[in-house]
C-alpha cells in the first residue's frame, strides 16, 4: 500500500481507505473532468485496426485526471429510469438472464443463478447508474456490479464491467473487454452494510463512486462508444440485494476537443494518418495540449506498429514495423511530467513488448516506481503488467506474460491481491506450457506469501493438485485437493470446485461410483453454493454416460434444467450433452431438433449456441450431406464472430468437407487460411496443421506430411496437448515409411520432452508396441503391450486400448483361446472404457469367425449393437460382422439384409456403409445386384479404401491404375486382397490363391481384419475347384470388416 493510501480518509461503511481527491474529484458526483474526445467505432474482434485499439487503450488512460483541452463543461444529469421495487414486483419491461430474481422487503434480490438483470432502458454516453447493493448473510457473494454493454453480443467481452466486491470480495476493479485495467485489493463488502453505488460515463471517462466518495476513475484517451448501450446489475450467484435503482442521461458536450479530428482519425483504424494529424498540430499548441498531442502520436505509432504485427508475416513489413516502433518511442519520450507522463511510460514499455523485450518492459515500470512511488498515476503503473500480461497470453506470448506477472508481483508497494494473482497466473502459465516445478513452487508462494488472500490461496490449493496430477503423483494430487476442504472451510464455492476436481479424476481413472459419490456429496453438503450443485450434477450426468447407464445419464442431464433452471451456463451445457448423447446412439431427429433447441431457449449462452450449431453441422456431413454441411459451418462463422475458436473449428471442417468432396485445391486454400483469417486461434491453427498432415499421409506423400507434424511442434510451442499428438504422428508416419528405429526413437522421445503429458505417454508406449510388431518382433510387441498397463495403470483409456490390441495380435497368431480371454477381460477389468469395450467384444466375435465359429460369433455382433448403442462407429463394424457370419452360416437372404441394413441404420458411419456395400457387391450370387451394390458403392467418393475397390471389380479402372491409387493411400495391404477377388470373380483360381497367401501367414502385419479371409479362401478355393459359386455356397469364415 502506497504512503498516499495510508494518509487518506476512511470509508463510512466499512472503514476501508480511500484515495485522495486530485482538484477534478473535488467536483460534485455530476460534475465531468474536462474530456478530449467523444464517440468512438465499435470494437470487431476480426480487424487489427481495433485490435490495436484495444493495446493503445490499456496505455492510454487510469487512474488520474487532465485538464488539457481548450474546454470545460459540467455534466447536467437527468433521471430517465427509476425504480425502488416497492410495488413488490420489479416495473414492466426488466430483462433478467441467467437468474431467478425476487423482490423481498422492497428489493431485488438475487434467488437463484448467476445474473444479469437490464433496466428498460438503452443509453447514450453520457449515462449513469445509481443503486443500493448489500447482503445479509455471511455467506452470500458480496459483490455489487454493474456491467456497460457496449457490444452486448459479446458478453463481458464486449463492454465495461465495474466490479465492486470482487473474486469474493478481494478486490474492485474495471474490466474493459475482458481485460482487467484497474483494480484496487481490499475486502470492501460486509454484511448488513448498505452501500449507494454510482458509475457514470461520459464521452472520456469511466468512474465510481461508493457513498458519495469517488473509488475508482478510468479515463479513455481515445473516447467510450457512445451508441447502443445497455447498462445490467451483476452479482454472483445468490444473495445480493438491489434497491433504489436510477438511471441517468445527459446531452453529450456540443464543444469540439481541439484534436477531435485525429481521434475520429484514430478511430477508425489509419494511425499513421492520425499521428500525422497529431504532429501537424503539436507546434501550434500551448503546453499542455502539446504534451498530449505528442502522447497520442506516438500512441498512435504504436498502434500502427501493433496492426502491422498482426499480418501474416508473409505480407508482413519488417522495416516498416520498425520504424513505427521507433516514432512511438521517439515521441512517447517526449512526453515527460505531470499526469500524461503515466500513460507515456507504460507505451514506452509496450514498446519494449513489441519488440520482444518483455523484460526492458518490466524495468521501465519498476524504474518509474522507484522514482515516484506514491505519485496519483503510481496505481496505473502497478496494473499495467498484469492487464499487459493478458493481452500476451492472448496473443499465446506465453514466457513473456511469466516475466511480465513476476515482475508485477515485485512492484514496490504493490497491493496483496496483485501480486497474489499475478503470482497464481504466472504459475498457470507455467502449467500450461509444461514446466510443473516451476508451476508447483508458484502456486505455494501464493499460500506462503500472502495467507490474508484466501481466497486466492483456495484457488492456488486446488491448482497444486492439478499440477502434481500431471507431475504423475495421484495420491498427492488427492489428498491436495482433499485439503482444500479442512484449510480453506469458509471458501465454500472452492471448497465444492476442489471436491468436483476429485470426482473428475476418480473418474478419469476408471473409478466411477467413487466420482458419482462425490459429485453427489457435492449436492448435500454445499446446497448453499447452486451453481456448484448445478455444475456437480451436469458432471454426475456425464460420469453415468462414462458408466454405459444411458437412460440414467438421460434423465441428470433433463434434471439440470429441472433443478436448476435459473444456471443458464449449466442448463444449456446439458441440453447440447444430451443432443450430443441422442446423436451417438443413433437418435437423429432427436438429435438434431435438441441441438437446435439450445439456441432458442438460452440465446444469452452464446457459446453453448455455438456449438450446438456446430454439432449439428458435424451431423450433416457424418450423413453425407455436404451441401447441406458446408452451409452449416458458414452460419457459424457468419452468426457467432464473438467465438472465434468455435468459428475457426467451423472452417476447419468446411475445409475437411470440401477434402472429402475431392475439391483437394479449395480444401487445401481453406485450410490455410484458419492461420490468416483467426490469428488467435492457435489452437485450431494447430489442428488444420494436423489435418493437412493427416491428408499428405492419405495421399501417400509421407515428406510432405512430416513436415507438417514439425512445423506443429516448431510454430505452436504453447499447445502442449498437440505438439505431444505431432510428434506421436511423426513416429507412426515413420513406421509407415519402414524407418522403425527412427520411429521407436520418436515415440521415447515423449515421455522427456513432454514430461506433463502422461496420456501422451501412454499412447507413445502403445505405438511402440505396435512398431515391434510391425517390425516382426512379436514377443517384444506382446511385452509392451503387457508394460503399458504396469507403468502407466492411471490410463484407462490406453490401457484398455493396450490389453485389446493384445487380444487382437495374438488372434493374428491363432492362438484363440488366450485371445478371447483378454479381449473379454477388457469389459471386465475396464467398463469404464466403452469404447474399447466394444472394440474387445467386436474383436471376439471376429477371433470366432477367424477360428471358424461364425455361428458362436453371431451372437456378440448383435450383444454388441444391443449393449453398446453409444458406441455407433463399432455398432456399425458389428453389423457387418453379422453380415458376414449370416453368409458363413448359409442364410445368405439375411446377410444381404444385413449388408443394406447397414446404411439405413447408420447414415452417420459412412466408411462402415461403403465397407458393406462394396462386400456384399463382391459376393452377391446375383450379377444384377452385384452390379446395383458394387456402383453404390463407388458413389461413396469420401472413402477412397471402399470406392477405389468398387470401380476396379466394376472395370472402370484397369488393374494398373487400381494398384497406383491404392499404393498412394495408406492401403497398400488391400491391393492383393482385392486383386485375390477380382481374379477369383473371372475364374482365375491359381492367381487368386497367389495374391491371398500374400496375406494368409499367422501373425502378417496386415490391418487384422484383412487377415480373416484369405486363409478361409485359399481352402475353399482350392477344395470347390475355383468355382465362384461353389466357393460362396459352401464358404465359412468370409471377409471381416476393419476396424
Amino acid at each position: 500500500m502506497t504512503n498516499q493510501e495510508k494518509d487518506n480518509p476512511e470509508c463510512p461503511k466499512c472503514g476501508t481507505k480511500l484515495p485522495e481527491k486530485t482538484p477534478q474529484e473535488s467536483a460534485p458526483a455530476g460534475a465531468e473532468p474536462p474530456a478530449s474526445t467523444g464517440g468512438g467505432a465499435r470494437r470487431s474482434r476480426k480487424t487489427a485496426a481495433l485490435a490495436a485499439v484495444l493495446v493503445i487503450g490499456a496505455v492510454a488512460g487510469g487512474y488520474y485526471a487532465l485538464t488539457l483541452t481548450s474546454w470545460s463543461a459540467a455534466t447536467k444529469w437527468s433521471l430517465v429510469f427509476e425504480d425502488d421495487f416497492d410495488t413488490g414486483r420489479p416495473k414492466d419491461g426488466w430483462e433478467f438472464t441467467g437468474a431467478r430474481w425476487n423482490v423481498e422487503d422492497g428489493a431485488l434480490v438475487v434467488a437463484e443463478g448467476v445474473p444479469l438483470a437490464y433496466p428498460p432502458v438503452s443509453i447514450s454516453i453520457p449515462a449513469a447508474i445509481e443503486f443500493t447493493g448489500w447482503v445479509l448473510r455471511e455467506s452470500s457473494p458480496r459483490e455489487f456490479s454493474c456491467y456497460i454493454a457496449t457490444s452486448p453480443e459479446l458478453g463481458f467481452n464486449g463492454g465495461y464491467f465495474f466490479g465492486f466486491g470482487a473474486h469474493d470480495n478481494s478486490c474492485a476493479k474495471i474490466e474493459r473487454e475482458g481485460i482487467d485495467v484497474l483494480r484496487r485489493s481490499g475486502r470492501f463488502v460486509e454484511p448488513g452494510m448498505k452501500y449507494r453505488i454510482r458509475v457514470e460515463l461520459t464521452e472520456t471517462w469511466l468512474k465510481a463512486f461508493v457513498d458519495g466518495r469517488q473509488f475508482l476513475a478510468k479515463r479513455e484517451l481515445f473516447g467510450l462508444e457512445k451508441k447502443g448501450n445497455r447498462i445490467a446489475l451483476y452479482s454472483w450467484d445468490a444473495g445480493a440485494r438491489f434497491d433504489d435503482v436510477k438511471v441517468f442521461a445527459a446531452q453529450p458536450v456540443a464543444l469540439v476537443p481541439v484534436l477531435a479530428g485525429g481521434d475520429a482519425i484514430f478511430r477508425v483504424g489509419q494511425y499513421e494518418k492520425a499521428a500525422e494529424e497529431y504532429l501537424g498540430m503539436a507546434p501550434s499548441l500551448r503546453s499542455s495540449l502539446k504534451r498530449e498531442a505528442l502522447l497520442k502520436a506516438g500512441l498512435s505509432f504504436l498502434a500502427a506498429a501493433r496492426a502491422e504485427t498482426r499480418k501474416p508475416v508473409t505480407e508482413r513489413d519488417v522495416r516498416k514495423l520498425h520504424n513505427f516502433l521507433s516514432l512511438a518511442q521517439k515521441h512517447l519520450s517526449e512526453v515527460s511530467g505531470g499526469e500524461l507522463e503515466a500513460p507515456a511510460i507504460t507505451g514506452i514499455a509496450h514498446v519494449a513488448l513489441e519488440r520482444n523485450d518483455a523484460a526492458r518492459a518490466a524495468e521501465i515500470i519498476r524504474a518509474a516506481l522507484e522514482k515516484a512511488p506514491t505519485s496519483p498515476s503510481a496505481w496505473e503503473l502497478r496494473a499495467w503488467p498484469l492487464s499487459a500480461a493478458q493481452e500476451l497470453q492472448k496473443r499465446f506470448r506465453l514466457e513473456d506474460a511469466v516475466t511480465l506477472l513476476d515482475a508485477a508481483a515485485a512492484l514496490p508497494h504493490q497491493d496483496s491481491f496483485s501480486a497474489a494473482s499475478a503470482i497464481r497466473d504466472a504459475g498457470q502459465i507455467l502449467q500450461r506450457i509444461g514446466r510443473l516445478d516451476e508451476a508447483l513452487l508458484h502456486f505455494r508462494k501464493v499460500e506462503a506469501d500472502y495467507p490474508d488472500q484466501r481466497w486466492l490461496c483456495a484457488l492456488a490449493r486446488r491448482a497444486q493438485g492439478a499440477t502434481l496430477m500431471a507431475m504423475e503423483k495421484p495420491d498427492e494430487a488427492f489428498q491436495t485437493l482433499e485439503s482444500v476442504e479442512t484449510a480453506y472451510s469458509e471458501q465454500r464455492g472452492q471448497c465444492a470446485a476442489a471436491r468436483q476436481d476429485r470426482a473428475i479424476m476418480l473418474r478419469n481413472r476408471g473409478q466411477l461410483l467413487e466420482a458419482l459419490d462425490l459429485l453427489k456429496s457435492i449436492e448435500s453438503d454445499f446446497g448453499d453454493q447452486q451453481a456448484a450443485c448445478a455444475q456437480a450434477r451436469l458432471e454426475q450426468a456425464t460420469t453415468l454416460q462414462a458408466a454405459g447407464r444411458l437412460s440414467e445419464a438421460f434423465e441428470a442431464f433433463e434434471s439440470v434444467e429441472k433443478d436448476y433452471a435459473h444456471y443458464h451456463r449449466e442448463c444449456s451445457a446439458a441440453r447440447r450433452r444430451r443432443g450430443f448423447l441422442l446423436w451417438k446412439t443413433g437418435k437423429m431427429d432427436a438429435a438434431f431438433e435438441t441441438l437446435g433447441s439450445v439456441e432458442k431457449d438460452y440465446p444469452a449462452q452464446r457459446v453453448f449456441c455455438a456449438w450446438a450449431r456446430l454439432e449439428q453441422a458435424l451431423m450433416l456431413l457424418a450423413t453425407g450431406d455436404f451441401e447441406k454441411a458446408m452451409d452449416a459451418f458458414k452460419a457459424v462463422e457468419r452468426d457467432y464472430p464473438d467465438r472465434p475458436a468455435t468459428a475457426a473449428e467451423a472452417r476447419l471442417n468446411y475445409a475437411r468437407a470440401l477434402l472429402d468432396m475431392g475439391k483437394s485445391g479449395e480444401g487445401f486454400q481453406t485450410i490455410a487460411s484458419i492461420e490468416t483469417d483467426y490469428p488467435e486461434q492457435r489452437t485450431a491453427s494447430a489442428l488444420a496443421l494436423l489435418e493437412l498432415s493427416a491428408r499428405r499421409r492419405a495421399a501417400g506423400n509421407l515428406p510432405k506430411s512430416l513436415d507438417a507434424l514439425k512445423a506443429v511442434e516448431r510454430l505452436y510451442k504453447e499447445q502442449r496437448t498437440l505438439c505431444a499428438r505431432a510428434r506421436l504422428e511423426q513416429g507412426v508416419t515413420l513406421r509407415t515409411m519402414g524407418m522403425f528405429s527412427k520411429a521407436l526413437e520418436t515415440f521415447a522421445s515423449i515421455e522427456s520432452d513432454y514430461r506433463d503429458q502422461r496420456p501422451a505417454h501412454a499412447f507413445a508406449a502403445r505405438e511402440q508396441a505396435l512398431t515391434l510388431w510391425v517390425k516382426g518382433n512379436r514377443q517384444d510387441a506382446l511385452a509392451a503391450l503387457d508394460a503399458v498397463e504396469t507403468d502407466f495403470p492411471d490410463q484407462h483409456g490406453p490401457c484398455a486400448w493396450a490389453r485389446r490390441e493384445k487380444g487382437r495380435m495374438l488372434a493374428a497368431l491363432e492362438k484363440y483361446d488366450a485371445a478371447l480371454a483378454v479381449l473379454e477381460s477388457v469389459e471386465t477389468d475396464y467398463p469404464s472404457q466403452r469404447d474399447h469395450c466394444a472394440g474387445a467384444r467386436l474383436y471376439r466375435g471376429l477371433a470366432l469367425c477367424k477360428s471358424g465359429q461364425p455361428d458362436a460369433a453371431l451372437p456378440l455382433f448383435e450383444s454388441v449393437e444391443a449393449d453398446y448403442k453409444d458406441q455407433r462407429m463399432h455398432a456399425a463394424w458389428a453389423r457387418l460382422g453379422r453380415a458376414f457370419a449370416l453368409w458363413a452360416l448359409e442364410r445368405f437372404d439375411e446377410a444381404v439384409e444385413a449388408f443394406e441394413s447397414l446404411e439405413l441404420a447408420f447414415p452417420d458411419q459412412r466408411e462402415q456403409c461403403a465397407a458393406a456395400l462394396l462386400f456384399a457387391g463382391a459376393y452377391c450370387r446375383d450379377p444384377a445386384c452385384s452390379q446395383r451394390l458394387l456402383e453404390k458403392a463407388a458413389e461413396y467418393e469420401d472413402q477412397p479404401r471402399y470406392k477405389l475397390p468398387a470401380d476396379y471389380l466394376l472395370e472402370r479402372t484397369t488393374e494398373i491404375e487400381f494398384k497406383r491409387l491404392m499404393y498412394g493411400g495408406p492401403w497398400r495391404a488391400d491391393i492383393d486382397y482385392w486383386s485375390g477377388e477380382k481374379a477369383l470373380k473371372e475364374g482365375r483360381r491359381g492367381k487368386a490363391v497367389e495374391h491371398f497367401r500374400v496375406m494368409s501367414a499367422p501373425g502378417d502385419p496386415a490391418e487384422f481384419w484383412l487377415l480373416f479371409a484369405p486363409q478361409s479362401r485359399i481352402r475353399e478355393a482350392e477344395r470347390d475347384g475355383g468355382e465362384p459359386e461353389g466357393f460362396l455356397r459352401n464358404a465359412r469364415g468370409r471377409l471381416q470388416p476393419g476396424i
